[in-house]
């Protein structure tokens, strides 16, 4: 039997698919000590991991978004360069245009948008800091709930879509510019938020939607020299339109759904992409 050395071993770090895995500042980190992170650049998780900048990024590639807060905020640059990534991150000022400071700011962008709308905070996740808000009265009050969840994170307001799946996307990307989309799953059966049940392949949309949808996926990885393993959701509408919701920068709980129907080992193709 070999054995790694303790050198073999603090080669590379793998995260997994906990909170780690989408901290940008762990590869950062990891990259001064000269240790390889199994896992996307910490540009692209800036660019993609954050739910503000992923919007004005999928906005910015063309990708449909639900009316929010950044509506049209776009960022410069050549989309037509095939060789190399037009997206390095988000300007701050930039950023803070699709948030929301306080809950004047938020009732104003509502006003606008139409309700019922979305409270979302940026860092939020797991079912924390979200809220629907059916009308004006109501819009105080769980603003505050969604700050109060997600201490110190950026706020936003999105647009509900009603009687909408949840579907996502599964690409992987090597560091040479490559992207390639693995199928999908659903996961629209939920509690609180929550994902309790994934169904793999989506069948809702039509195959050629869905086709579409996973393009865009794989637009939105190469534009930003996204690689390893990512998760771009979707809500997906009866009339059959669909709008980028996020993009998980990291190898998601429920990747077996997709290992069982593409017979793809995704950890080890990680690994494989960092070669």
């Amino acid at each position: 039997m070999a054995f790694l050395s303790l050198e073999d071993i603090t080669t590379a770090v793998w995260a997994g698919w906990g909170h780690a895995s989408e901290n940008p500042k762990l590869p950062e980190l990891l990259q001064k000590q000269n240790i390889a992170f199994m896992g996307p650049p910490s540009q692209a998780m800036w660019a993609l991991g954050d739910k503000v900048a992923s919007t004005i990024v999928a906005q910015t590639v063309g990708i449909p978004t639900l009316s929010w807060s950044g509506d049209g905020l776009t960022l410069e640059c050549d989309l037509e360069d095939k060789q190399q990534p037009s997206i390095t991150g988000v300007p701050p000022e930039v950023y803070e245009r699709g948030c929301v400071k306080d809950v004047d700011e938020g009732l104003e962008s509502a006003e606008r948008i139409g309700y019922p709308v979305m409270i979302k905070a940026s860092e939020g996740g797991g079912g924390k800091g979200i809220r629907m808000a059916e009308r004006a009265e109501d819009f105080p009050n769980l603003f505050r709930q969604v700050q109060t969840e997600v201490p110190g994170s950026p706020v936003f307001v999105m647009k509900l879509a009603q009687h909408a799946r949840h579907l996502e996307v599964q690409i992987l990307a090597d560091q040479f510019g490559n992207a390639i989309s693995l199928f999908g799953r659903d996961c629209s059966i939920q509690r609180r938020h929550q994902k309790i049940i994934e169904e793999a392949p989506a069948t809702v949309a039509a195959p050629s939607v869905f086709e579409y949808m996973e393009q865009c996926a794989v637009r939105l990885a190469k534009m930003v020299g996204y690689f390893s393993a990512g998760t771009v959701e979707y809500l997906y509408s009866e009339d059959g339109s669909f709008h980028f919701l996020e993009l998980n920068p990291r190898l998601q709980v429920e990747h077996p759904c997709t290992e069982m129907i593409c017979d793809v080992n995704l950890p080890a193709a990680q690994l494989q992409g960092m070669h």
